[in-house]
């Protein structure tokens, strides 16, 4: 199993806040886990670094992903 550092920016005019929620999808947390279990076929969950409101956008923010396996093209 690896570690993996995500730092990350971005605008989240349109999403509820940075932390998954059970009654939406439309948090900046989802969406990555989203994107990031599909590129791996791993379900991945993020350990961020804190939380943002809704409509509250992010510079240089960091997470905390693990891996079971590593694919070269994501290194």
């Amino acid at each position: 199993m690896r570690n993996i550092k995500l730092t990350i920016e971005y605008d989240g005019t349109r999403y509820k806040g940075w932390q998954r929620l059970g009654n939406s999808d439309m948090t900046i947390q989802t969406k990555i886990e989203d994107v990031l279990s599909k590129m791996t076929s791993e379900k991945i969950e993020i350990i961020g670094s804190g939380r943002t409101d809704v409509g509250v956008h992010a510079l240089g923010r960091w997470q905390i992903l693990k891996l079971t396996l590593m694919r070269k093209h994501l290194i």
